[in-house]
């Protein structure tokens, strides 16, 4: 019986602490020790999952949002890239149109909708497409730079006939219709009826307008590069010293003002003075048969 009750003082722990003075003790048993041992250190581990949990939902939530901010770059990034295509397709296109209204052509062997570019589209990334794109804007200026370039000096050129009408004598050597004598003609002459348009044939300053005996009311246009063209016979004149007038322009109509036997159109193309032949400058109809 004395060895039973020692060994139960042994299952319990006995605690002994000093509290004013005095001495206190008291004593608990291993298994209420051990249950509440057990209690705390599931507490702690449940603090600590509760703990790592929420740390990692966080971290979790700054991943999604960090990825659907970099999503959304992306996509904007595409719509701009896509957009920036399609004003580069719309450019080429504008280019094109512009070059066959001058009558020259382009060759452009470039298309957007070809396969094998979208697929190299694809594989290269936004990034690097966006300096293709920046890249291709550049090159695209250039050419737009160079066609304004030129088409400012095109249309100084007088490449379209002055007047609807019928040549009726060239440029060179003829018999003069007065005197029958073989003269030089400086010009062309265009038979059309009595008030016909006349128009500038490039752009250019009317540099002098009036009336002479032999070739009657007149006009006179600079188009720079030493280029003048002169028209005679005329009706009436609509424009003044001094104007600019752009290519097509109306200038005034055909008369029969002057030393002319029949309503007709005399015109020259100067060269730093010196008479060429107009027709030189006026392309012949395509033929695309």
């Amino acid at each position: 019986m004395y060895e039973k009750n020692r060994i139960w003082k042994m299952k319990k722990i006995e605690i002994i602490y000093q509290e004013a003075n005095r001495t206190k003790k008291f004593t608990i048993s291993y298994w209420l020790a051990a249950i509440i041992l057990i209690f705390t250190i599931t507490v702690i581990g449940l603090s600590i999952y509760g703990i790592v949990g929420v740390t990692t939902n966080i971290q979790r939530r700054n991943r999604i949002s960090h990825f659907e901010k970099r999503n959304k770059f992306i996509k904007m990034k595409i719509e701009e890239t896509m957009a920036s295509l399609d004003s580069i397709e719309n450019y080429i296109n504008s280019l094109r149109d512009n070059i066959y209204r001058t009558g020259a052509e382009l060759s452009i062997d470039f298309s957007l909708s070809d396969p094998e570019y979208i697929t190299r589209i694809d594989s290269i990334g936004v990034d690097s497409l966006l300096v293709l794109v920046k890249k291709e804007k550049e090159e695209i200026e250039k050419i737009r730079s160079l066609l304004k370039k030129n088409k400012a000096i095109i249309n100084r050129i007088p490449s379209i006939m002055p007047m609807a009408g019928k040549i009726v004598s060239g440029f060179g050597y003829r018999a003069d219709p007065f005197t029958g004598v073989v003269k030089f003609h400086k010009g062309i002459d265009i038979l059309a009826p009595v008030g016909t348009p006349v128009y500038a044939p490039a752009a250019g300053r009317v540099i002098s307008t009036g009336v002479s005996g032999e070739y009657g009311t007149y006009i006179e246009i600079s188009h720079g590069r030493g280029v003048t063209t002169f028209y005679a016979h005329l009706l009436s004149v609509d424009v003044e010293k001094g104007d600019f007038v752009k290519k097509g322009e109306k200038i005034g109509e055909c008369g029969n003002s002057g030393r002319s036997l029949w309503p007709h159109l005399h015109y020259e193309v100067r060269i730093k003075g010196q008479a060429v032949d107009p027709m030189f400058f006026i392309p012949e109809p395509l033929d695309f048969d």
